[in-house]
């Protein structure tokens, strides 16, 4: 996905665990983060939006999308067991058909995509080391 595309539906089929905690992204920024219960440096990651999400709750609104590795990353049990392990409260779009993984042209987890208040694509990145760089980048949209 280049930058300044603009971000694909996350409507669909999907099923989404948390869905109450969606967050209106309208005239936010959106972080659409791409994880698996399979992936440990996700894990790690996780409590790093949480931090993101405590700086920016006015300005920045979370999705994940649950991205299977695996037959066991689709078994709905063990994505809530560990959402509730990892106290994971924002909303999860469980992509089992991986309809939003290919939109996204998404291949790794974690992977972090933010879009600017108007759903444009300003940051991509994949991996655990990216949420020094995210902090910057979200600072410099508000």
């Amino acid at each position: 996905m280049k930058i300044r595309t603009k971000m694909p539906s996350l409507e669909g089929d999907e099923q989404v665990l948390n869905l109450k905690k969606m967050k209106q992204t309208s005239g936010k920024l959106t972080l659409v983060y791409f994880w698996s219960i399979s992936c440990k440096q996700c894990e790690e990651s996780i409590e790093k939006l949480k931090e993101l999400e405590r700086q920016f709750s006015a300005e920045l609104a979370i999705i994940t999308v649950h991205m299977p590795r695996s037959e066991q990353d689709r078994e709905l049990e063990s994505i809530k067991k560990k959402a509730k392990q990892l106290h994971l409260e924002h909303p999860i779009i469980l992509d089992h058909q991986l309809r939003i993984t290919d939109a996204f042209d998404n291949r790794i987890v974690p992977g972090y995509y933010l879009f600017d208040q108007q759903k444009m694509l300003r940051f991509y990145r994949a991996g655990f080391t990216t949420t020094k760089m995210l902090e910057h980048k979200i600072r410099r949209l508000i």
